[in-house]
């Protein structure tokens, strides 16, 4: 299944309807190479539909967030970037505190760990929704 089909399918089952800007907001996040800010999408969404308001893209990221469609990195400076992640792999990300690179590791990685935090602590973590700080081997 293709990820506008997955989101349109989603978006129904929700009770919600495929918008022209929520069209726009996904295409614009697959054109995207790497990891944009919601200004950014809003910018390059509003070259294509000029009514759309940077409010509809926070709602939107979010509604591709909660679909697993869009990852969410902060990069250690306190503001969210986007990035589609389409139907990719379950996965977490690592971001290098240093030179922002950002890498996706597969959740298969981490289970060990939200294992244990779950038999210790009764806390179920979502990998999914996680981004973990540090340096990166060319950083450290």
């Amino acid at each position: 299944m293709s990820c506008e089909r997955h989101f349109e399918t989603e978006l129904r089952r929700r009770g919600l309807r495929l918008t022209h800007q929520r069209k726009v907001i996904l295409s614009v996040m697959h054109s995207l190479p790497d990891l944009s800010t919601a200004d950014e999408i809003h910018k390059r969404a509003a070259r294509v539909s000029p009514s759309i308001e940077l409010s509809t893209v926070y709602r939107t990221l979010d509604l591709l967030q909660s679909l697993g469609l869009v990852a969410v990195v902060d990069q250690g400076d306190k503001q969210h970037r986007y990035k589609h992640v389409g139907l990719e792999p379950p996965h977490f990300h690592v971001v290098c505190t240093r030179c922002g690179r950002v890498s996706a590791v597969p959740l298969e990685e981490g289970t060990r760990f939200a294992s244990r935090i779950a038999s210790r602590h009764g806390f179920h973590v979502d990998l999914s929704q996680v981004t973990l700080p540090g340096l990166c081997e060319e950083c450290a």
